[in-house]
């Protein structure tokens, strides 16, 4: 009976020690700073990445503290990862904004107030099995809206211009989002000279449906004192998007 009692300690214990090892994760830690290299206290530090095994999906978000810094423990190694870093005053705002106007609600006055709006980073990157902890700093700097190089208008077949949808530009380590006004209509400034993937992310109409149709993404490059022009044709009836060359 001693024998049989040692023998499930023994496996139990291998066999933790096998679980230990399967799902082996890594620490991502580091500080956000603002253009004048000050910490940004209250920035948003999003990672998400997708793996075979689970968990699938690991999507978590996190705030840097007074000193800019933030920790993100439980990050599996060896897995490509997508990280994010936000300006508190940039992204976030501007989205309430536009979907309560696409939803018909009131926005509030404080958020309507114009705030810096700010390029978000943007890094794909891995936590590697022999370090099992990363440190990736961020230097978040603000769209210079005197430099204005892509805009276009997103609308119907029939015609009818979309207000509030999102529209983002996606370079090597930068990620801006903008949003159509009333007209349909939409603008970006300040973006390094790159290529970008231009996407346009579900709508509400859109992700409703079963299967979700695919994102609507264009290939452009941004160059000196050149603005791109963008127009989009999105069917709403099917919520299949469809893009005008």
């Amino acid at each position: 009976m001693k024998k049989l009692i040692l023998l499930a300690i023994i496996c139990g214990g291998t066999l933790a020690n096998l679980r230990a090892e399967e799902v082996q994760t890594g620490t991502l830690t580091g500080r956000v700073l603002d253009e004048k290299g000050k910490p940004v206290g209250g920035a948003f530090v999003h990672l998400c990445y997708q793996d075979k095994l689970p968990p699938n999906i690991y999507d978590v978000s996190v705030k840097t503290n007074d000193a800019g810094e933030y920790k993100i423990a439980g990050v599996k190694l060896n897995v490509p990862l997508f990280l994010q870093f936000l300006h508190p005053n940039s992204y976030y705002k501007a989205w309430k904004v536009a979907r309560s106007r696409e939803l018909g609600l009131p926005v509030k006055p404080e958020d309507e107030a114009f705030t810096p709006y700010y390029i978000t980073v943007k890094r794909n990157l891995e936590i590697k099995k022999t370090a099992r902890k990363l440190v990736v700093d961020a230097q978040l700097r603000p769209v210079d809206m005197s430099k204005l190089v892509a805009q276009g208008h997103i609308e119907t077949k029939g015609k009818t211009p979309i207000s509030g949808r999102e529209v983002v530009f996606i370079g090597d380590d930068v990620w801006l989002t903008v949003f159509t006004d009333s007209e349909g209509k939409f603008q970006a400034h300040g973006l390094p000279i790159g290529t970008y993937d231009v996407v346009l992310p579900h709508g509400l109409p859109e992700l409703i449906q079963k299967p979700i149709p695919p994102q609507t993404t264009r290939k452009v490059t941004i160059q000196k004192d050149c603005v791109t022009e963008l127009d989009f044709e999105v069917d709403k009836t099917e919520g299949l998007p469809k893009t005008n060359e």
